[in-house]
């Protein structure tokens, strides 16, 4: 298990940072977020914010947390934003995750 893997199953929130059209940035905390494809999905709700700041500029910074050891990873690159079906594919919501009270 890579250190990413890690802090995804040990995480109760991450949190997404993007900037807006005049540079200002934004931080918003995502409770439903996993591992898709070997990639970090993060579920988009009620933050359409982070949905238009990503389509402007998909340079992104994700910080998660273990609050237990106090320790934390961010995670820096460029975002995507997928519909439920995008472009043909589908793209799965995580809604029972281990290690979230689900």
């Amino acid at each position: 298990m890579n250190i990413l893997e890690e802090f995804v199953s040990r995480s109760v929130l991450c949190w997404l940072a993007t900037v807006d059209e005049v540079g200002a940035p934004n931080v918003s905390p995502k409770e439903e977020f996993d591992l898709v494809g070997g990639r970090l999905a993060i579920a988009n709700i009620a933050s359409p914010r982070s949905s238009a700041n990503i389509r402007l500029n998909p340079s992104v910074c994700v910080s998660l947390l273990d609050i237990f050891e106090q320790k934390g990873v961010r995670v820096s690159g460029r975002a995507t934003v997928l519909s439920t079906n995008s472009g043909g594919r589908s793209f799965p919501v995580p809604r029972d995750l281990p290690g979230r009270g689900g």
